[in-house]
């Protein structure tokens, strides 16, 4: 048979009073505790919802963001005085050519050359020249002859140290007609920058 099982089944006398009057002190500390009343449970009565404190605001000091600052006006806007229209070209000045000739004579080379000093002195003046011709003869030769009349008003404008870069020379041959045989054979100059010369200086 196992060990622990002998001894704890046949316990020795005085290990058996000593069970005994361990037994009887349980034994009286369960009736007690079954004679005792157990203590009333305390309820706590619900409360009414409106007993629950406020919540408490938020600091607006301190949780609000400071209002944004409305703009300057004063820069942010341009005064009407301050706008400036854009500049328009100045009327164009002719240059008239004989019938099929790309040679200036000389009253259109007088012209010409008093516009070209006119240039020196205004740097920030760009001319565009457009050569044009009737609407006798071939096409293409026409095309090619008006071109040459621009280049040759060109020309005088670069002998008086004009830079290439303020010159534009071109040609558009009987394609843009002026309203007459005569006034189709010219060289039409457009003055750009926002200064024009005076009109007594060079005609027109």
């Amino acid at each position: 048979m196992n060990a622990k099982k002998l001894i704890g089944e046949d316990l020795p006398v005085a290990v058996a009073g000593v069970a005994l009057v361990a037994g009887l002190a349980q034994a009286l500390g369960a009736a007690t505790a079954y004679t005792t009343p157990p203590e009333p449970s305390r309820t706590v009565p619900p409360q009414p919802a409106s007993a629950s404190p406020p919540s408490e605001a938020p600091d607006q000091r301190t949780s609000s963001s400071p209002p944004s600052e409305a703009p300057d006006r004063r820069t942010s806007s341009s005064t009407p005085g301050d706008a400036q229209p854009p500049s328009a070209p100045c009327p164009a000045i002719t240059i008239p050519f004989a019938l099929g000739s790309a040679e200036l004579d000389r009253e259109a080379r007088q012209r010409t050359q008093a516009l070209a000093v006119w240039a020196t002195a205004h740097p920030e003046a760009t001319f565009v020249f457009d050569g044009h011709a009737d609407t006798r003869g071939d096409d293409i030769a026409n095309l090619r002859l008006s071109k040459l009349r621009s280049s040759n008003v060109s020309a005088i404008f670069q002998s008086l140290k004009i830079d290439k870069s303020r010159l534009t020379a071109r040609g558009f041959g009987t394609f843009v007609p002026a309203g007459g045989v005569a006034e189709d054979r010219r060289v039409a100059i457009t003055i750009l920058g926002g200064t024009c010369p005076p009109a007594e200086g060079v005609a027109r």
